[in-house]
């Protein structure tokens, strides 16, 4: 029998970083995938600057730039009147090249560490696997081993694999299980786990505007949506091709993402050479399985290209989140507990904060500074960030929608509509990346009125659960790059931290001391002192050293649960504020 610490079941891209987090936490892991490779589906074409920032932690976003799409290409959405026809709106973005130099400029807390970075996730697989392998310490990758079942006990799960191709079978003991194996999870299906289904009428999506400062955002004309109008949840045909006729796809200029104001159909380029992917609402009259993907393609381009068929199949838009997030040794993450419409990008980059969260807490456990409530703050901390943005992802998809209703309007005024609209879909950084913890029970939370948050943007915030904000120490020098592998106690003033020191000694926790002495991150952080999480965000923060130090490391470290009302905290001033 072999034996590990965590098995984590799913060789996606999710269950591939948490393979990475907890290898280089020193972790040993084995990681099995029933498939025989990578996905051959783009699934996923845009890895947004939260993602990149914890892959920049990890030392992987390098390696992702260099196989991405050229740093020089802009970042452009078109809608045409037909796809190959005429652009009669388009929202146009920097290129990577222009990102890094404007955020290279921004230090207020404002910008990001990594600018998003297009790549799809037929390279990005293959490469997060290669990596692993080749980099990770204590590490077992197999592919072509399914995951059929468990078995917990009290100290281990003991998991039952298959071999695809010998039918050879295997027994795995580890301490912990995560299932990181799907939309159709097996992990899920064992645990008895159901789905929660969102409702798609776009009348209740459109209250979540006050909820999320939408109404502030971008311009959404949110007047236009109808009661008992649904977002579209038919099936979706999708033919990823390859085609080098590029005086026809860059008739418009190099794009990202072409959308049709007629029918809704999306043209994806994935590499802004030769690879495309095309998804097509499908009509109650179209049979996926009588499908000819090549005539269907000259019918939505309008015109015959050669290309060549990479994939092609029909797909169904989900909104579902998985009621529970796992229990006592076994845990879930990416869509294995949720789905979300690809209107955004959503689903992935919301899985890269699973396999944080996952991997840091599992490693706590694994190495014995996790308490006995950690693990169970995973679904606590999660469950509204993947909410917020299944309704953000709904928002999305009904924007769409409410475009294409207007098919047959006169070209100029339908173009004017879709400005109206604007593009919240590809500007919704705050959703991204500024997501804060504010019902963590492993979080000290503060008394007082939420600090601002806008979907749109980053509004700085220090303030316990929310990310640490980012400002550049040097050139090139973020304050994420000095930060420790597990926490991190920031010290902006001289303060005696020897509490800390002693209760993180007592508690086998990893601790390190981080002085910076700058006015930004005295402006910034409004505490000269701030416990900083391995997932860098804000545990606790304080004007003074705690009375206490070693009730707040019990706190954050899942050892104790704090009370129903947020607090001050020994050390806070009694003034700050608590996240939204």
């Amino acid at each position: 029998m072999t034996e590990t610490d965590v098995l984590v079941a799913g060789g996606g891209p999710v269950g591939l970083l948490l393979g990475h987090e907890l290898s280089q936490r020193g972790v040993r892991v084995m990681l099995v995938e029933r498939n025989l490779h990578s996905t051959r589906h783009p699934k996923m074409d845009i890895t947004n600057a939260r993602s990149m920032e914890h892959f920049r932690r990890l030392g992987l976003a390098s390696s992702i730039r260099a196989h991405a799409t050229p740093p020089q290409n802009p970042v452009s959405v078109i809608w045409t009147d037909k796809l190959g026809g005429k652009a009669i709106a388009r929202f146009d973005y920097p290129s990577y090249e222009e990102a890094v130099k404007k955020q290279s400029q921004i230090n207020d807390g404002t910008g990001v560490a990594e600018p998003l970075m297009r790549i799809s996730q037929v390279v990005l697989e293959p490469l997060l696997r290669d990596m692993l392998e080749r980099n990770g310490r204590q590490v077992q990758v197999d592919f072509g081993w399914r995951f059929d079942s468990f078995t917990e006990e009290s100290d281990y799960v003991t998991s039952n694999l298959s071999n695809v191709q010998t039918g050879e079978k295997r027994q795995v003991r580890s301490r912990y299980l995560a299932g990181c194996d799907g939309a159709k999870s097996q992990v899920r299906r064992q645990l008895g786990i159901e789905w929660n289904v969102m409702d798609t009428r776009l009348g209740p999506i459109a209250a979540i505007k006050h909820k999320y400062g939408l109404a502030a955002a971008a311009g959404v004309l949110f007047g236009s949506l109808k009661p008992g109008h649904k977002i579209p949840d038919g099936r979706v045909f999708m033919i990823h091709f390859k085609s080098n006729d590029l005086s026809f796809f860059h008739r418009n200029g190099v794009f990202w993402h072409e959308q049709c104001a007629q029918t809704g159909d999306t043209l994806i380029a994935q590499d802004d050479v030769e690879t495309w992917t095309l998804h097509v609402l499908m009509n109650s009259a179209m049979d996926p399985d009588r499908i000819d993907p090549k005539a269907l393609l000259r019918e939505r381009l309008g015109r015959n290209i050669e290309c060549e068929i990479l994939a092609a199949n029909a797909w169904r838009p989900a909104l579902t989140i998985a009621n529970q997030f796992g229990r006592g040794r076994v845990w879930l993450a990416g869509d294995a507990c949720h789905q979300v419409i690809p209107t955004g990008g959503y689903g992935m980059n919301t899985g890269v904060g699973e396999a944080v969260t996952l991997g840091w807490m599992l490693a706590a456990m694994v190495q014995g500074w996790g308490g006995p409530k950690l693990l169970a703050a995973y679904e606590a901390e999660r469950k509204p960030v993947i909410e917020a943005n299944r309704q953000g992802s709904a928002l999305n998809a009904g924007v769409r929608a409410m475009i294409t209703a207007r098919a047959g309007t006169a070209l100029d005024k339908h173009a004017a509509y879709i400005r109206k609209l604007g593009n919240l879909e590809n500007e919704a950084l705050g959703l991204e990346a500024d997501y804060r913890y504010d019902t963590s029970p492993l979080i000290w939370h503060e008394a007082g009125p939420a600090d601002p948050w806008r979907i749109d943007g980053i509004i700085p915030s220090a303030c316990p659960g929310a990310r640490l904000p980012h400002f550049w120490l040097e050139p090139g020098v973020a304050v994420f790059d000095r930060l420790g592998q597990g926490f991190t106690l920031i010290r902006t003033a001289d303060a005696d931290v020897t509490g800390f020191e002693r209760a993180a000694e007592a508690l086998n926790l990893p601790l390190t001391v981080l002085d910076i002495r700058d006015a930004r991150a005295t402006k910034l952080y409004q505490r000269p002192l701030l416990l900083i999480r391995p997932d860098q965000h804000v545990a606790w923060r304080g004007a003074a050293p705690p009375n206490d130090a070693l009730s707040i490391l019990k706190r954050v470290t899942g050892l104790t649960y704090r009370s129903a009302e947020p607090e001050s905290g020994d050390g806070a001033d009694g003034a700050s504020k608590r996240g939204p």
